[in-house]
Protein backbone atom coordinates (compact mmCIF):
# COMPACT_ATOMS: atom_id res chain seq x y z
CA UNK A 1 0.00 0.00 0.00
CA UNK A 2 3.14 2.39 0.59
CA UNK A 3 4.51 2.11 -2.30
CA UNK A 4 1.12 2.17 -4.39
CA UNK A 5 0.59 5.54 -2.20
CA UNK A 6 4.30 6.88 -3.23
CA UNK A 7 3.26 5.88 -6.57
CA UNK A 8 0.63 8.12 -6.78
CA UNK A 9 2.24 11.39 -5.01
CA UNK A 10 4.95 10.97 -7.78
CA UNK A 11 2.16 11.05 -10.48
CA UNK A 12 0.66 13.81 -8.28
CA UNK A 13 3.75 16.08 -8.55
CA UNK A 14 4.59 15.46 -12.10
CA UNK A 15 1.51 16.73 -13.13
CA UNK A 16 1.65 19.84 -10.73
CA UNK A 17 5.64 20.28 -12.76
CA UNK A 18 3.84 20.00 -15.89
CA UNK A 19 0.84 22.08 -15.56
CA UNK A 20 1.31 25.87 -15.87
CA UNK A 21 4.66 26.27 -16.86
CA UNK A 22 4.49 28.66 -19.38
CA UNK A 23 5.01 31.79 -18.60
CA UNK A 24 1.92 33.15 -20.56
CA UNK A 25 -0.26 30.71 -19.14
CA UNK A 26 0.70 32.33 -15.21
CA UNK A 27 0.64 35.74 -16.65
CA UNK A 28 -3.46 34.86 -17.36
CA UNK A 29 -4.05 34.30 -13.95
CA UNK A 30 -2.21 37.46 -12.23
CA UNK A 31 -4.17 40.37 -11.19
CA UNK A 32 -2.54 43.66 -11.47
CA UNK A 33 -3.28 46.84 -9.69
CA UNK A 34 -2.32 49.47 -12.46
CA UNK A 35 0.15 51.85 -9.50
CA UNK A 36 3.90 53.00 -9.89
CA UNK A 37 6.12 53.09 -7.02
CA UNK A 38 6.43 56.76 -5.71
CA UNK A 39 9.68 58.32 -7.58
CA UNK A 40 11.47 59.10 -3.60
CA UNK A 41 11.11 55.12 -3.00
CA UNK A 42 13.45 54.16 -6.58
CA UNK A 43 16.84 53.60 -4.98
CA UNK A 44 14.97 51.61 -1.87
CA UNK A 45 16.21 48.35 -1.33
CA UNK A 46 14.07 44.94 -2.54
CA UNK A 47 13.01 41.99 -0.60
CA UNK A 48 11.96 38.64 -1.33
CA UNK A 49 10.26 36.62 1.40
CA UNK A 50 9.78 32.64 0.67
CA UNK A 51 7.73 30.38 2.69
CA UNK A 52 8.36 26.96 2.45
CA UNK A 53 5.04 25.36 4.40
CA UNK A 54 5.83 23.11 7.13
CA UNK A 55 9.68 22.79 6.81
CA UNK A 56 10.43 22.07 10.25
CA UNK A 57 13.76 23.69 11.70
CA UNK A 58 16.14 20.74 10.68
CA UNK A 59 15.32 19.76 7.12
CA UNK A 60 17.98 21.38 5.73
CA UNK A 61 21.21 19.90 7.70
CA UNK A 62 18.97 16.18 8.25
CA UNK A 63 18.35 16.06 4.06
CA UNK A 64 21.47 17.99 3.01
CA UNK A 65 19.78 20.73 0.97
CA UNK A 66 22.65 22.63 -0.42
CA UNK A 67 20.91 25.89 -1.51
CA UNK A 68 19.83 26.38 2.31
CA UNK A 69 22.77 25.34 4.04
CA UNK A 70 24.91 27.49 1.59
CA UNK A 71 22.48 30.07 3.03
CA UNK A 72 23.60 28.98 5.96
CA UNK A 73 27.47 29.27 5.99
CA UNK A 74 27.18 32.62 3.74
CA UNK A 75 24.32 34.85 5.06
CA UNK A 76 22.12 35.24 8.44
CA UNK A 77 20.35 32.21 9.95
CA UNK A 78 17.71 31.10 13.20
CA UNK A 79 18.80 27.56 14.26
CA UNK A 80 14.96 27.54 15.06
CA UNK A 81 12.31 30.38 14.34
CA UNK A 82 9.57 29.74 17.31
CA UNK A 83 5.90 29.80 15.40
CA UNK A 84 2.86 31.57 17.39
CA UNK A 85 0.83 29.42 18.55
CA UNK A 86 -1.27 27.73 17.06
CA UNK A 87 0.91 26.64 15.05
CA UNK A 88 -1.27 26.52 11.63
CA UNK A 89 -0.24 27.62 8.62
CA UNK A 90 -2.92 30.83 8.14
CA UNK A 91 -2.53 32.40 11.51
CA UNK A 92 1.48 31.86 11.02
CA UNK A 93 1.78 33.53 7.85
CA UNK A 94 -0.01 36.32 8.86
CA UNK A 95 2.24 36.84 12.04
CA UNK A 96 5.28 36.58 9.68
CA UNK A 97 3.95 39.98 7.94
CA UNK A 98 2.31 41.82 10.85
CA UNK A 99 4.57 41.31 13.78
CA UNK A 100 1.46 40.13 15.87
CA UNK A 101 0.08 37.08 17.61
CA UNK A 102 -2.82 35.75 16.38
CA UNK A 103 -4.56 36.15 19.43
CA UNK A 104 -3.90 39.98 18.38
CA UNK A 105 -4.59 40.01 14.72
CA UNK A 106 -7.77 37.85 15.27
CA UNK A 107 -6.78 35.03 12.56
CA UNK A 108 -6.68 32.70 15.32
CA UNK A 109 -6.22 29.14 13.71
CA UNK A 110 -6.97 28.11 10.48
CA UNK A 111 -11.13 27.40 11.42
CA UNK A 112 -12.50 29.43 13.59
CA UNK A 113 -15.90 31.14 14.52
CA UNK A 114 -16.41 35.08 14.84
CA UNK A 115 -19.34 35.64 17.14
CA UNK A 116 -19.77 39.39 15.99
CA UNK A 117 -20.27 38.24 12.22
CA UNK A 118 -21.56 35.04 13.64
CA UNK A 119 -20.07 32.88 10.75
CA UNK A 120 -17.11 30.68 10.57
CA UNK A 121 -13.70 31.26 9.19
CA UNK A 122 -12.28 28.19 7.14
CA UNK A 123 -9.38 28.02 4.52
CA UNK A 124 -11.60 26.27 2.25
CA UNK A 125 -14.25 29.07 1.94
CA UNK A 126 -13.02 31.27 -0.68
CA UNK A 127 -15.28 33.80 0.04
CA UNK A 128 -13.83 34.47 3.94
CA UNK A 129 -10.28 34.20 2.96
CA UNK A 130 -10.70 36.74 0.24
CA UNK A 131 -12.63 39.34 2.69
CA UNK A 132 -10.36 41.79 4.20
CA UNK A 133 -12.48 42.63 7.21
CA UNK A 134 -11.57 38.74 8.70
CA UNK A 135 -7.44 40.55 9.11
CA UNK A 136 -6.44 42.56 11.72
CA UNK A 137 -2.83 44.60 11.80
CA UNK A 138 -1.62 45.98 8.77
CA UNK A 139 0.55 43.25 7.05
CA UNK A 140 4.22 44.41 5.07
CA UNK A 141 2.68 44.48 1.87
CA UNK A 142 -0.38 47.38 2.98
CA UNK A 143 2.42 49.45 5.05
CA UNK A 144 4.24 49.22 1.91
CA UNK A 145 2.02 50.10 -0.31
CA UNK A 146 0.63 53.00 2.10
CA UNK A 147 4.09 54.67 1.15
CA UNK A 148 4.05 54.57 -2.50
CA UNK A 149 6.06 51.38 -2.45
CA UNK A 150 4.68 48.56 -5.00
CA UNK A 151 4.36 45.22 -3.85
CA UNK A 152 3.54 41.72 -5.13
CA UNK A 153 2.74 38.47 -3.72
CA UNK A 154 2.49 35.22 -5.22
CA UNK A 155 0.26 32.90 -2.95
CA UNK A 156 0.80 34.70 0.50
CA UNK A 157 -1.53 34.20 3.63
CA UNK A 158 -4.19 37.63 3.31
CA UNK A 159 -2.89 38.82 0.16
CA UNK A 160 -6.20 38.07 -1.67
CA UNK A 161 -8.06 40.04 0.57
CA UNK A 162 -8.82 43.73 0.32
CA UNK A 163 -6.80 44.86 3.44
CA UNK A 164 -7.74 48.26 4.60
CA UNK A 165 -8.53 48.72 0.73
CA UNK A 166 -5.47 47.43 -0.50
CA UNK A 167 -3.79 44.30 -2.07
CA UNK A 168 0.04 44.14 -3.03
CA UNK A 169 0.36 45.70 -6.34
CA UNK A 170 0.65 42.19 -8.54
CA UNK A 171 -1.21 38.95 -6.78
CA UNK A 172 -2.65 35.79 -7.92
CA UNK A 173 -5.42 33.76 -6.08
CA UNK A 174 -4.38 30.67 -4.82
CA UNK A 175 -3.39 27.62 -7.54
CA UNK A 176 -1.85 25.33 -6.38
CA UNK A 177 -1.25 23.56 -9.64
CA UNK A 178 1.14 26.42 -10.69
CA UNK A 179 4.79 24.87 -11.30
CA UNK A 180 7.22 26.05 -8.70
CA UNK A 181 9.61 26.52 -11.13
CA UNK A 182 6.70 29.06 -12.72
CA UNK A 183 6.34 31.15 -9.49
CA UNK A 184 10.52 31.51 -9.08
CA UNK A 185 10.30 32.30 -12.99
CA UNK A 186 7.29 35.15 -12.57
CA UNK A 187 9.17 36.28 -9.37
CA UNK A 188 12.46 37.08 -11.55
CA UNK A 189 10.06 38.81 -14.26
CA UNK A 190 8.56 40.75 -11.89
CA UNK A 191 12.43 42.36 -11.03
CA UNK A 192 12.77 42.87 -14.92
CA UNK A 193 9.88 45.15 -14.76
CA UNK A 194 10.61 48.92 -15.11
CA UNK A 195 12.03 51.10 -11.91
CA UNK A 196 8.63 52.88 -11.50
CA UNK A 197 6.37 49.38 -12.29
CA UNK A 198 8.82 46.87 -10.10
CA UNK A 199 8.00 45.43 -6.70
CA UNK A 200 10.20 46.42 -3.85
CA UNK A 201 8.84 43.89 -1.91
CA UNK A 202 8.16 39.98 -3.25
CA UNK A 203 6.04 37.18 -0.88
CA UNK A 204 6.39 33.65 -2.41
CA UNK A 205 4.96 30.30 -0.98
CA UNK A 206 5.40 27.02 -1.60
CA UNK A 207 3.33 23.89 -0.34
CA UNK A 208 5.54 20.82 -1.21
CA UNK A 209 7.30 20.34 2.27
CA UNK A 210 3.80 20.28 4.55
CA UNK A 211 1.99 18.26 1.49
CA UNK A 212 4.33 15.30 1.80
CA UNK A 213 5.16 15.71 5.40
CA UNK A 214 1.40 15.20 6.19
CA UNK A 215 1.27 12.51 4.15
CA UNK A 216 4.29 10.35 4.92
CA UNK A 217 5.77 12.15 7.69
CA UNK A 218 9.22 14.31 8.73
CA UNK A 219 11.53 10.95 8.91
CA UNK A 220 10.30 9.31 5.44
CA UNK A 221 12.12 9.24 1.67
CA UNK A 222 9.45 10.93 0.80
CA UNK A 223 9.56 14.03 2.69
CA UNK A 224 13.58 13.99 1.78
CA UNK A 225 12.89 13.81 -1.86
CA UNK A 226 10.75 17.22 -1.36
CA UNK A 227 13.39 18.44 0.79
CA UNK A 228 15.74 18.20 -2.07
CA UNK A 229 13.49 19.19 -4.63
CA UNK A 230 12.46 22.69 -2.82
CA UNK A 231 15.82 23.30 -2.39
CA UNK A 232 16.55 22.82 -5.98
CA UNK A 233 13.97 25.53 -6.69
CA UNK A 234 15.54 27.97 -3.63
CA UNK A 235 18.84 27.43 -6.10
CA UNK A 236 16.81 28.41 -9.48
CA UNK A 237 15.60 31.32 -7.74
CA UNK A 238 18.45 32.47 -5.89
CA UNK A 239 20.83 31.79 -9.39
CA UNK A 240 18.47 33.94 -11.09
CA UNK A 241 19.15 37.14 -8.55
CA UNK A 242 22.59 36.37 -9.27
CA UNK A 243 22.14 37.68 -12.58
CA UNK A 244 20.23 40.78 -11.34
CA UNK A 245 22.52 44.43 -10.89
CA UNK A 246 20.04 45.00 -7.80
CA UNK A 247 19.70 45.14 -3.92
CA UNK A 248 17.57 42.17 -3.44
CA UNK A 249 17.69 40.84 0.28
CA UNK A 250 16.19 37.24 -0.18
CA UNK A 251 14.68 35.43 3.10
CA UNK A 252 13.30 32.25 3.47
CA UNK A 253 11.22 31.05 6.47
CA UNK A 254 8.26 28.88 7.27
CA UNK A 255 4.70 28.74 9.34
CA UNK A 256 6.10 25.63 11.62
CA UNK A 257 7.08 22.40 11.62
CA UNK A 258 5.85 18.75 11.64
CA UNK A 259 6.00 16.08 13.65
CA UNK A 260 4.52 12.38 13.69
CA UNK A 261 1.17 12.44 15.51
CA UNK A 262 -1.56 9.97 14.33
CA UNK A 263 -3.51 8.50 17.23
CA UNK A 264 -7.18 9.96 17.22
CA UNK A 265 -9.00 11.03 20.03
CA UNK A 266 -12.47 11.03 18.58
CA UNK A 267 -14.96 13.82 20.96
CA UNK A 268 -18.24 12.54 19.53
CA UNK A 269 -19.60 11.44 22.82
CA UNK A 270 -19.38 14.78 24.66
CA UNK A 271 -22.89 16.57 24.30
CA UNK A 272 -22.02 20.43 22.51
CA UNK A 273 -25.54 20.90 22.23
CA UNK A 274 -26.36 24.50 20.31
CA UNK A 275 -22.41 25.18 21.12
CA UNK A 276 -20.72 26.84 17.23
CA UNK A 277 -17.52 24.91 17.81
CA UNK A 278 -14.28 24.91 15.74
CA UNK A 279 -12.38 21.55 14.78
CA UNK A 280 -9.18 23.01 14.19
CA UNK A 281 -6.36 23.40 16.61
CA UNK A 282 -7.25 23.41 18.80
CA UNK A 283 -10.44 22.51 19.09
CA UNK A 284 -12.69 25.17 20.27
CA UNK A 285 -16.35 25.85 21.79
CA UNK A 286 -17.65 28.36 21.61
CA UNK A 287 -21.18 29.20 23.97
CA UNK A 288 -22.26 32.08 25.92
CA UNK A 289 -24.56 30.20 28.11
CA UNK A 290 -21.97 30.13 31.42
CA UNK A 291 -24.25 26.72 32.75
CA UNK A 292 -23.47 24.77 29.50
CA UNK A 293 -19.78 26.02 29.33
CA UNK A 294 -19.19 24.81 32.66
CA UNK A 295 -21.39 21.15 31.84
CA UNK A 296 -19.14 20.70 28.31
CA UNK A 297 -15.94 21.57 30.07
CA UNK A 298 -16.32 18.83 32.51
CA UNK A 299 -17.68 16.16 29.76
CA UNK A 300 -14.37 16.89 28.17
CA UNK A 301 -12.47 16.86 31.10
CA UNK A 302 -13.25 12.92 31.32
CA UNK A 303 -11.86 12.22 27.52
CA UNK A 304 -8.46 10.62 27.99
CA UNK A 305 -5.13 12.33 26.08
CA UNK A 306 -6.48 15.56 25.73
CA UNK A 307 -5.94 18.59 27.72
CA UNK A 308 -8.55 21.44 28.17
CA UNK A 309 -8.79 24.61 29.67
CA UNK A 310 -11.41 27.47 29.91
CA UNK A 311 -10.57 30.63 27.77
CA UNK A 312 -9.45 32.32 31.42
CA UNK A 313 -6.80 29.33 32.19
CA UNK A 314 -4.77 29.32 28.90
CA UNK A 315 -1.71 29.73 30.14
CA UNK A 316 0.36 33.41 29.34
CA UNK A 317 3.36 31.36 27.82
CA UNK A 318 1.09 30.47 24.72
CA UNK A 319 0.33 33.99 24.11
CA UNK A 320 -3.64 32.91 23.10
CA UNK A 321 -6.07 34.86 24.66
CA UNK A 322 -7.96 37.86 24.97
CA UNK A 323 -9.28 37.84 21.37
CA UNK A 324 -13.67 37.23 20.77
CA UNK A 325 -12.61 34.77 17.90
CA UNK A 326 -10.85 32.38 20.89
CA UNK A 327 -13.44 29.84 21.86
CA UNK A 328 -14.69 29.52 25.33
CA UNK A 329 -13.21 26.05 26.23
CA UNK A 330 -9.68 24.45 24.39
CA UNK A 331 -9.33 21.32 24.29
CA UNK A 332 -5.66 20.15 23.23
CA UNK A 333 -3.40 17.35 22.22
CA UNK A 334 -0.03 16.65 22.69
CA UNK A 335 1.75 14.43 20.34
CA UNK A 336 0.97 10.87 19.03
CA UNK A 337 -2.73 12.10 19.85
CA UNK A 338 -4.94 14.29 17.36
CA UNK A 339 -8.15 14.86 17.78
CA UNK A 340 -9.82 13.69 14.83
CA UNK A 341 -13.23 11.96 13.69
CA UNK A 342 -11.35 9.72 11.17
CA UNK A 343 -10.63 6.46 12.60
CA UNK A 344 -6.80 6.73 10.69
CA UNK A 345 -6.07 10.71 10.53
CA UNK A 346 -2.54 11.92 8.25
CA UNK A 347 0.75 10.07 9.41
CA UNK A 348 2.07 13.94 10.71
CA UNK A 349 0.83 17.29 11.50
CA UNK A 350 1.72 20.34 13.39
CA UNK A 351 -0.99 22.62 15.36
CA UNK A 352 0.49 21.90 18.80
CA UNK A 353 2.41 24.33 20.94
CA UNK A 354 5.64 24.97 20.23
CA UNK A 355 6.87 26.00 23.65
CA UNK A 356 6.71 22.01 24.82
CA UNK A 357 6.81 20.49 21.15
CA UNK A 358 10.31 21.57 19.53
CA UNK A 359 9.00 20.01 16.51
CA UNK A 360 6.86 23.00 15.97
CA UNK A 361 9.99 25.10 15.06
CA UNK A 362 11.08 25.97 11.60
CA UNK A 363 13.77 28.30 9.24
CA UNK A 364 14.79 31.34 9.19
CA UNK A 365 17.53 31.89 6.81
CA UNK A 366 18.22 35.41 5.01
CA UNK A 367 21.13 36.93 2.62
CA UNK A 368 21.70 40.30 0.59
CA UNK A 369 23.77 43.41 0.90
CA UNK A 370 22.10 44.80 3.94
CA UNK A 371 22.86 41.02 5.69
CA UNK A 372 24.81 40.08 7.86
CA UNK A 373 27.13 37.05 8.55
CA UNK A 374 25.94 34.83 11.46
CA UNK A 375 23.24 33.44 13.45
CA UNK A 376 21.14 33.08 16.95
CA UNK A 377 20.25 30.26 18.53
CA UNK A 378 15.36 30.68 18.57
CA UNK A 379 13.90 33.74 17.66
CA UNK A 380 9.98 34.50 17.48
CA UNK A 381 8.53 34.55 14.35
CA UNK A 382 6.31 37.87 15.36
CA UNK A 383 10.11 39.45 15.22
CA UNK A 384 10.16 39.17 11.37
CA UNK A 385 7.72 41.50 10.54
CA UNK A 386 10.55 44.31 12.73
CA UNK A 387 13.42 42.87 10.46
CA UNK A 388 11.77 43.56 6.76
CA UNK A 389 9.97 46.88 7.71
CA UNK A 390 13.43 48.01 8.36
CA UNK A 391 14.92 46.33 5.63
CA UNK A 392 12.43 48.04 3.05
CA UNK A 393 12.85 51.36 5.29
CA UNK A 394 9.51 51.96 5.99
CA UNK A 395 7.38 54.22 8.84
CA UNK A 396 4.97 52.80 11.01
CA UNK A 397 2.59 51.08 11.55
CA UNK A 398 0.08 52.22 14.36
CA UNK A 399 -0.87 48.52 15.33
CA UNK A 400 0.73 46.95 18.42
CA UNK A 401 3.54 44.88 17.76
CA UNK A 402 4.08 41.41 19.77
CA UNK A 403 7.63 40.98 18.24
CA UNK A 404 10.98 42.44 19.38
CA UNK A 405 13.21 44.30 17.23
CA UNK A 406 15.96 41.66 18.40
CA UNK A 407 16.52 40.18 15.12
CA UNK A 408 16.49 42.81 13.06
CA UNK A 409 19.25 44.13 15.22
CA UNK A 410 21.12 40.93 15.30
CA UNK A 411 20.58 40.00 11.02
CA UNK A 412 21.42 43.57 9.55
CA UNK A 413 24.61 45.13 8.53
Amino acid sequence: MRSFTSLLVFIWLLACQATFSQPNQVSSRQIIQQKTNDPVNHDKPYVIMVSLDGFRYDYAEKYNASNLLDMVANGFSVEQLIPSYPTKTFPNHYSLVTGMYPSSHGLVSNEYYNPDKREHYKVSNRDVVEDGTWYGGTPLWVLAEQQGLLTASFFWVGSEADIQGLYPTYHYKYDGSIANEARVDQVLSWLDLPESERPHLIMLYFSLTDDIGHIFGPESPEIEQAVKEIDGVIGRLRDGLSNKDLPVNLIVTSDHGMVNAKVPVNLGRVDFGNSEVSKSMPFMVYQEDTDEVVRIYNELKQVPNITVYLKDEIPQSMNYSGHANIGQILALTEPPYVISERPRPSRATHGFNPITVTEMNTIFYAEGPAIKKGSVEKAHNTDVFLLVKELLDLDGPTHVIDGSDKLAKAAIK
